[in-house]
């Protein structure tokens, strides 16, 4: 009977241990390695250069193409984009953004996230490569 005593405090200070190692290290700013997430999106897009996806929203204008995340920065809405003001809005508080996920009206402070994307292939298709640390 004995044994289970300093069995339990041992998994019990091993547990701390870990508990204070993880602790320590996110003050730090250590984060995982982020993982990768392709999405695929046919090409070409609609004539008004932009295509709206579950995460995010394509862009492709002057020869220049990325995304935007649909995760608004503020309450984590999902924002909408409106094509004849050519902006993105969140329907929760308003917050308002640039295409190119820079904030233009508040209560959102941060900008969107913004991803890589290009265009590639034969016939072309367009390639989103979004971190697990984003999304």
């Amino acid at each position: 009977m004995a044994v289970f005593p300093s069995l339990s405090r041992r998994l019990l200070l091993a547990l701390a241990g870990v508990a204070l190692f993880t602790l320590v290290a996110r003050l730090a700013g250590f984060r995982a390695p982020a993982k990768k997430l392709f999405l695929e999106a046919p090409a070409p897009l609609p004539a008004n250069g932009s295509l709206t996806l579950a995460d995010c929203i394509l862009f492709d204008r002057d020869g220049k193409c990325w995304a935007v995340s649909r995760r608004c920065t503020h309450l984590g809405c999902i924002v909408n984009y409106h094509e004849v003001e050519n902006l993105l809005e969140c329907p929760c508080h308003q917050s308002r953004f640039a295409i190119d996920g820079q904030v233009l009206h508040g209560p959102a402070s941060r900008p969107l996230p913004r991803y890589q994307a290009c265009k590639e292939g034969e016939p072309p298709r367009y390639i989103i490569t979004i971190d697990s640390h984003d999304g």
